[in-house]
């Protein structure tokens, strides 16, 4: 073993067992009957796809309906007009929840300001 005293490297005669950083990532190549099964059933689990996002919008919409049956039941549904007027009094803040972009929309409103409502801790 050799060692470099002028600076503060150090020399070893072993290499290090297992290299540092990242593995280099390799491609594999597909054999082309097996690209073509891909191709094949590809279009096959895009067709399989439609009844389950059928079935989850039926689901959702179940779910939407029993979450404003709900609201209803508790006297906290109101109509869209009612709604503009209390919003337009300067009274209250509206609440707007998206689950997604094409999903329901929830609007509903508080009975105070949001920072009121935070600064007190409620």
């Amino acid at each position: 073993m050799g060692i470099e005293e002028k600076g503060q490297s150090f020399l070893l005669n072993k290499s290090p067992q297992a290299p540092l950083g990242p593995k280099k990532r390799t491609s594999a190549e597909i054999s082309l009957p097996l690209s073509l099964l891909f191709w094949a059933l590809f279009p096959l689990a895009g067709v399989i796809s439609i009844p389950f996002s059928l079935v989850g919008a039926i689901i959702q919409k179940r779910q939407e309906a029993r979450f404003a049956r709900r609201m209803n039941e508790a006297g906290r549904f109101m109509q869209w007009e009612m709604f503009a007027q209390k919003l337009k009094s300067g009274h209250g803040t509206a609440i707007i929840e998206h689950f997604s972009l094409e999903g329901p929309a929830r609007i509903g409103t508080s009975p105070g300001e949001c920072s009121d409502l935070q600064a007190n801790g409620t």
